[in-house]
């Protein structure tokens, strides 16, 4: 590679592999002299010796695992900093493959993938955390739940079927803001949902609410019976909020009535905006997908929980 290569953005990682400030010519080198340095490091601390190009060898593949949680968490969407990420992450693969080949050309190489050492040169190996966690793995990243619920968590990002496009048929009702009366939209948030406490502290309100229980149709399955309609004004309301939706809360407050209590008109000064209000639409729309989520995240909770690991057995060194 040319001296006057591009300056590399990497941070130090195990074993010191990467030197950030240098171009690539001089990583390279540094990633070599490393391994003619340490020709017997010993990477488990214990007994399982490695032969020093593993070193690079697993730090490549580090690398390369996260490049495939942005992957896997981004889709084909990547933010400009995961593809910031992504690109340093892949040039610095690029170096360290580049040491290694030259290491190997000069007959230092590694024998035995890095599992297959570590059992040769241990008498009672023990399973890389990896091969631990392979089953649970598994069964949690069955039908991406843990992504279903990291998507709707994220309230910054308009989410399709729930608060964009095509709203799904379990939630296109939910929250949906209604006039009451004759006469224009009024969005004033009178009802009483916050005051002004001492010292500039807002403190929540008992506001306003019309509750209604109905009969279970034939085909329906949603898990509430019980809706409320949360109402800004006397004139108007966000229509058939299901109960267990607006009871939800997060870090024991009642995530709806929290915002609410913030928005009094005699707080904020004004009356909300069309998209605040139709906020309150889609956080209810999304903690209603979060709980129908519920019953697949325990069920694959336990699962994951059947098949994990138990540590207390390496611990005391029960085999």
């Amino acid at each position: 590679m040319p001296s006057n290569a591009r300056v590399s953005s990497g941070t130090a990682g195990k074993g010191g592999l990467t030197l950030p400030g240098t171009s690539d010519e001089e990583t390279i080198q540094a990633n070599i002299a490393h391994v003619l340095a340490n020709p017997n490091k010993l990477y488990d601390h214990q007994s399982g010796k490695l032969d020093a190009v593993a070193v690079i060898e697993v730090a490549i593949s580090e690398r390369l695992e996260t490049i495939k949680h942005h992957r896997a968490v981004g889709g084909r969407q990547l933010s400009a900093w995961s593809r910031d990420v992504v690109a340093g992450l892949r040039h610095e693969a690029g170096l360290m493959e580049e040491a290694a080949r030259r290491l190997r050309a000069l007959g230092i190489t590694t024998t035995f993938p890095l599992a297959l050492q570590l059992r040769r040169e241990r008498l009672n190996p023990l399973p890389t955390v990896r091969e631990l966690l392979a089953p649970a793995r598994k069964v949690h990243q069955s039908g991406m739940l843990w992504q279903q619920a990291a998507y709707l968590l994220d309230a910054e990002k308009l989410l399709p079927g729930v608060d964009a496009g095509k709203i799904r048929p379990e939630l296109i009702k939910i929250a949906v803001v209604t006039k009451l009366g004759k006469g224009p939209l009024n969005l004033s948030l009178t009802a009483g949902w916050g005051h002004a406490g001492q010292n500039g502290v807002t403190m929540p309100g008992k506001g306003k609410l019309a509750t209604r229980v109905v009969d279970a149709g034939p085909d329906d399955k949603l898990p509430w019976r019980e809706f409320h309609d949360v109402y800004l004004n006397e004139s108007a309301c966000w229509k058939d909020v299901p109960s267990p939706v607006w009871d939800y809360t997060i870090g024991g407050y009642q995530v709806i009535k929290k915002w609410l209590s913030y928005r009094e008109f005699a707080l904020l000064g004004r009356a909300l905006t069309p998209d605040e209000a139709r906020e309150v639409t889609h956080m209810a729309r999304r903690i209603a997908a979060l709980i129908l989520l519920q019953p697949e995240l325990d069920k694959n909770y336990a699962a994951v929980k059947a098949a994990s690991a138990d540590w207390s057995e390496f611990a005391t060194g029960a085999r």
